[in-house]
């Protein structure tokens, strides 16, 4: 079942999102331990103006625990979330760790998909690919974008099948991505 984050999932989510940075190789992974990275995150979760609230996840459940999660918001309002991190009330060595990242990601006329993820147990049952069908097909008709590793095979693969185009080589966070597009 999809529907659209609660409260209650904020611990999941934080999980299914250290898991994305991690491979990302990001510094506030390195700094910090996972606990405390994940504490943080679930702070975030819970404040609405957070980029990462109930109005911009979805998430897919399975027997009632959350599978994974899909984070998507209109690619203008990516720098408008740059402080909230700050006035959390966060210890200030958080500070220079803030999400959204300092390079932009997402264009002004998009929805952007900022992460889709599932945990590994759930895995190749179509989890991932039936979050994004959900979004393209429920959001009003503007193009989506998302970016991919260049490196990541399999999710190239799942976006090309699902109607993304490769528009535009990117370096971010020391590694090669490919923004797509998709257009109904």
């Amino acid at each position: 079942m999809i529907r659209k984050k609660e409260q209650k999932d904020n611990r999941k989510v934080a999980e299914l999102v250290y898991i994305i940075w991690e491979g990302m190789d990001l510094e506030i992974i390195e700094k910090f331990d996972k606990k405390t990275v994940l504490e943080a995150f679930e702070m975030c979760l819970s404040d609405e103006d957070f980029r990462n609230s109930e109005r911009t996840i979805h998430v897919y459940e399975v027997d009632g625990d959350v599978a994974g999660f899909v984070l998507s918001y209109p690619g203008h309002t990516e720098h408008e979330f740059k402080h909230v991190w700050e006035k959390l009330g966060l210890d200030k060595k958080f500070h220079p760790y803030s999400p959204p990242l300092e390079l932009r990601e997402a264009r002004d006329n998009e929805m952007y998909i900022d992460s889709v993820a599932t945990f590994s147990e759930y895995r190749g049952q179509g989890i991932a690919t039936k979050l994004l069908k959900y979004l393209l097909d429920s959001e009003e008709a503007r193009p989506f974008g998302l970016i991919c590793e260049v490196e990541n095979e399999k999710a190239l693969s799942l976006y090309l099948k699902l109607g993304f185009k490769k528009d535009e080589l990117l370096e971010l966070y020391g590694q090669e991505y490919y923004h797509m597009t998709y257009v109904k």
